[in-house]
């Protein structure tokens, strides 16, 4: 489970399938309904979710986003980068 939500943190663009494909190459054992309910579960199940998730992340800890991760929260949010430069 803290498998699943890392890669979900790391990459909020991703789906449950591919997501789920991650720990699987790893030799564990899911499926995407079950990475859904975890997602579900920790208020990520979806992809706007995850970028929320990220971006408050971002503006509460002293946590620096990775390129990647500035790129996909501000195809949601243009605003981002202008509050944290």
């Amino acid at each position: 489970m803290a498998l699943i939500l890392e890669i979900a943190r790391a990459r909020p663009a991703w789906g449950c399938n591919r997501i789920e494909a991650m720990p699987r190459l790893e030799g564990r054992r899911g499926s995407p309904p079950t990475v859904r309910k975890i997602l579900d579960r920790h208020e990520m199940g979806t992809r706007h979710r995850r970028w929320q998730a990220l971006e408050r992340r971002a503006s509460e800890d002293a946590f620096e986003p990775t390129a990647e991760q500035t790129a996909s929260i501000e195809t949601q949010n243009p605003a981002f980068r202008e509050r944290h430069v």
